[in-house]
């Protein structure tokens, strides 16, 4: 009696679960008429997550205008900034909805969105007041967008490429603009990315290396199960 009842539980259990999974893919169904690419899933992935990064730029700008409103950044900067994100939200969406990022050898454009985010992040940094730490947070939620996307050896050569810019950046300052730098807090901030963005680098790359493995152990499994389905018959 015992495993009838145990034998029943796991018919139920599989039940829900198999409900709950046609239902997710009904939902998937849907958003992928709605974004337009209900015949190419993986281009429609792409674009929920464009989507993602979308909303994740309408936030730094919040961060922007909060800045503005403390006196971080003048208005002109605020608004030089802000013109930028919305372009390249804009470009990012035509390149996406359009298709033409499947001309490129990486139609995800995870570093081209990494560069546009870090640029406008920089340039904020150069034109703000002080609390420049304010926009190291920005480059970190640019850089950890694709932490899951890039190999280990291209997060560790665009963390170099952000270390100089940043470094570059702090030069420029201190050349044009010395009222407004604090050069030991400057060069303080700059070790601490210089030791974080390598460690996100690393872990980013061994989490890519797990998901790369599960996915080939899941077509492995997918295709043991296509063949013992196909004796059966």
């Amino acid at each position: 009696m015992r495993y009838d009842n145990q034998e029943i539980l796991g018919d139920c259990v599989s039940d829900e679960v198999g409900e709950d999974a046609l239902r997710f893919d009904r939902t998937l169904e849907r958003l992928n008429i709605f974004l337009g690419y209900h015949d190419h899933p993986k281009q429609a992935l792409r674009m929920r997550r464009y989507l993602m990064a979308a909303g994740t730029s309408v936030l730094a700008i919040g961060l922007l205008f909060a800045c503005y409103l403390q006196g971080v950044l003048s208005g002109a900067a605020f608004y030089r900034s802000t013109t930028l994100v919305l372009l390249a939200i804009l470009a990012f969406y035509i390149l996406f909805r359009s298709g033409l990022n499947l001309r490129f050898s990486d139609p995800n454009l995870a570093v081209p969105q990494m560069l546009a985010s870090s640029l406008v992040s920089l340039l904020a940094m150069y034109e703000a007041e002080g609390g420049r730490s304010v926009f190291l947070v920005l480059l970190l939620m640019g850089y950890l967008f694709s932490v899951l996307q890039l190999t280990s050896r291209a997060l560790l050569v665009y963390a170099m490429g952000i270390l100089g810019a940043y470094g570059s950046v702090i030069g420029l300052l201190w050349r044009f603009k010395p009222q407004s730098l604090d050069l030991r807090l400057e060069l303080l901030q700059w070790l601490a990315l210089a030791l974080t963005l390598p460690w996100f680098a690393l872990m980013g790359g061994f989490i890519s290396g797990l998901r790369q493995q599960l996915r080939k152990s899941n077509k492995e499994l997918q295709r043991l199960l296509d063949k013992v389905q196909a004796s059966e018959t």
